[in-house]
């Protein structure tokens, strides 16, 4: 589905919902109200930040033009991801305008640590965490500013205009009940409280649920079927804990998708540090994209690089969230597992590495000739399937429903005189 499909499905469904939902005094919406009102469509509780934060999400007005919300490029049945799977990149709001990165998952940042040094002696690059594919937002907050003022995003001209258009929503209101009346008069102080309530809501228990199949399993209330179990067992199977590597396949997933030994901790399927897998170019007249090695605010050790490196993604809810690589190379997880699995052998036919760099490029022993056979690969698909959260479709209706709400206040507003 395209993003204009999109806007007019969502528009369709707030005219409709304008029949059947309730009206409320949105111009004087209370916490209670609201509260209740995404209760019925969640069945979660949200605290006062959180909402604000869920109502910031999926607001469409706060792009220039209007039209792109967070949700946009952060869908709920698209594991909080883009909806267009045939699309490698995302558009933005001005139509024809693309990103450069495939937009990552959002689901689970509340385990993913900042921007920081690596603990793990073994890093290559002594760095973890952060937000965004190369790690530049330190924070959740801090990732939250970017799209609303990146051309080919919400495009946005500086954030006095971003806080002008929240001080003219219907939740408004609640905003100042949080963050103190008078909050809108400070732009930068605004801005900052805009994105802090995002990043509440990112962290919020609708996007961490851990109510997958796999999550069922490591409880004793579900069993993996056959397919399933193999591909577990060759997805935690690696060359640091195989005992017997010339008879049992490994897949060496858990090298770079760790997992802990037992549930004493959340099992995030992410090491948080950062790998060049060779991901191909998406044609080859890409501009090369040399990730973590791009930024000017790190600098790798001498004789060391950061070129090609890019952040371990989560795989939760990965089968909902094509297309993968950090530029949208593949467009299936069976296609990317492929890849894994035969990256350095010549007849798979396999374009070269975006980013050729020596000393990054993950080895074959570690990847690119596994040995693996097709039967295999689908086992291990099969497995990571499991991942995906129960429930993440049904809330597609809940950006539907924000946009109600807003038309229910634009309606009122104009039926009064008062506008905005």
């Amino acid at each position: 589905m395209t993003r204009t499909s999109r806007v007019k499905l969502v528009a369709l469904a707030a005219l409709a919902l304008l029949l059947t939902v309730p009206h409320m005094a949105l111009a004087k919406l209370k916490l209670p109200d609201a509260s209740a009102e995404i209760a019925k469509f969640t069945g979660l509780q949200f605290t006062p930040t959180e909402l604000v934060g869920l109502f910031l999400f999926f607001d469409t007005t706060l792009s220039e033009p209007a039209g792109q919300s967070c949700a946009s490029c952060h869908f709920p049945g698209a594991g909080f991801d883009d909806p267009d799977n045939d699309l490698p990149v995302s558009e933005g709001v001005i139509p024809g305008l693309f990103g450069t990165r495939n937009a990552p998952t959002m689901p689970y940042v509340a385990f993913l640590p900042d921007f920081g040094p690596n603990p793990n002696p073994f890093s290559l690059t002594g760095f973890q965490g952060g937000f965004f594919w190369d790690g530049r937002a330190a924070t959740v907050a801090d990732q939250a500013k970017q799209p609303f003022l990146n051309p080919v995003e919400m495009n946005n001209a500086n954030k006095d205009e971003v806080v002008l258009k929240v001080s003219k929503t219907f939740y408004a209101g609640l905003f100042e009940d949080i963050w103190g009346v008078g909050v809108f008069d400070n732009t930068e102080t605004a801005y900052d409280k805009i994105a802090e309530s995002i990043a509440a809501f990112e962290k919020c228990q609708m996007l961490r649920q851990f109510n997958s199949k796999y999550d069922l399993f490591l409880a004793g209330k579900a069993k993996l079927t056959p397919l399933e179990e193999e591909g577990r067992l060759l997805f935690t199977t690696n060359f640091l804990n195989n005992p017997d590597p010339a008879n049992t396949p490994q897949a060496n997933c858990t090298f770079c998708h760790a997992i802990p030994n037992d549930n004493s901790a959340p099992h995030l399927f992410t090491d948080n540090d950062y790998h060049n897998i060779g991901v191909p170019p998406l044609t080859p007249a890409t501009t090369q994209d040399i990730g973590l090695g791009g930024r000017t605010d790190i600098a790798p050790p001498a004789g060391g690089s950061f070129n090609g490196l890019f952040k371990t993604p989560t795989l939760r809810n990965i089968a909902l969230s094509g297309p993968y690589g950090h530029n949208g190379f593949f467009t299936s997880l069976k296609e990317i597992v492929h890849f894994y699995n035969t990256r350095d052998v010549p007849e798979a036919g396999w374009p070269g590495p975006d980013v050729p760099d020596p000393i990054t490029l993950a080895p074959t022993f570690l990847m690119g000739n596994l040995g693996l056979s097709d039967n295999q690969e689908n086992a291990i698909v099969a497995f990571l399937e499991t991942l995906t959260d129960r429930g993440l479709k049904s809330l597609d209706r809940l950006a539907k429903h924000v946009d109600n709400m807003r038309h229910q206040d634009e309606q009122q507003n104009k039926g009064s005189g008062k506008g905005k």
